[in-house]
């Protein structure tokens, strides 16, 4: 089986794990918040001054580190892929097209480069130089996994990831966080997708329909349905009455930026090859 591998998380997980975080204050440093704290209650009994100082504290990440991370993503990387008889790797790049259709929210606005792990370039060229990962173009990574997916028999490649938005793209899955490969049956990843429309995407600053949240009873009402021209229906019907005259702009912009892409079906939506535009 081929593993299709969304390398993005390898990127910010397994970078992050590394950043090697610690605090500087008055020109000596501290590994950690505790031992800082520590330090400061030596210093004085007064809790008010304690928290004081440790907020005037600099929190920083060490740049001298890359050896160590680079160790460390080619061990985890290699044992993932370890697993499977082949695989391939994914990682998104420039232009993504979400970005130009996303005019109710800037789309993944509420993220920032700060988030991004210290050695995030370094790592991504490491992908691609020694696990010659592609670098999605106009899109991001899980578009790739998703036409890879559903460009192949389903039952001959697994996508890798630790992401739920990828349950929508039918076939095998695998969660390395849980250890634990699954079968995402079709009917299920439709469920998945029109749940989606309704709860929006807070993570990537996508919004849904106010007050749907996922112990919503319009999720259970669509995980009752067993055709997706019931599902499309019933989701239609609630931006209609959520947004009246303006239910179409809401709905379609919420469609083009949740769709995975899929070689094998055009967004129900939508259709046509929006993101080539």
């Amino acid at each position: 089986m081929k593993a299709l591998v969304d390398m993005d998380l390898i990127v910010y997980r397994v970078g992050a794990a590394c950043d090697n975080w610690y605090y500087e204050f008055r020109g000596d440093r501290y590994d950690s918040s505790k031992e800082l704290k520590s330090q400061l209650k030596r210093e004085t009994k007064d809790t008010k001054e304690q928290e004081q100082l440790y907020s005037q504290a600099e929190r920083k990440r060490d740049p001298e580190s890359w050896e160590e991370t680079k160790s460390s993503v080619i061990t985890f990387t290699e044992q993932l892929i370890s697993e499977f008889d082949d695989y391939q790797g994914y990682i998104s790049g420039k232009g993504n097209f979400r970005h130009r259709y996303a005019t109710i929210l800037p789309y993944k606005g509420t993220r920032s480069d700060d988030t991004r792990p210290v050695h995030y370039d370094a790592i991504r060229q490491l992908l691609v130089d020694a696990y010659d990962a592609k670098v999605a173009q106009g899109m991001e990574a899980d578009d790739c996994l998703g036409l890879a997916q559903t460009s192949a028999d389903y039952l001959e490649t697994c996508i890798v990831t630790v992401d739920k938005d990828l349950d929508m793209i039918p076939g095998v899955h695998y969660n390395w966080e849980r250890d634990l490969k699954y079968e995402v049956e079709e009917l299920d990843g439709v469920k998945k997708f029109y749940k989606q429309m309704l709860t929006g995407d807070m993570t990537d600053n996508i919004l849904g329909l106010y007050g749907v949240g996922p112990k919503s009873a319009l999720l259970k009402n669509i995980q009752l349905m067993e055709h997706e021209e019931d599902m499309q229906g019933y989701v239609a019907e609630q931006y209609r009455a959520r947004f009246g005259s303006y239910d179409l702009k809401f709905l379609e912009e919420n469609a083009k930026l949740l769709w995975i892409l899929r070689s094998d079906k055009q967004n129900p939506f939508v259709g046509g090859e929006y993101w080539k535009e």
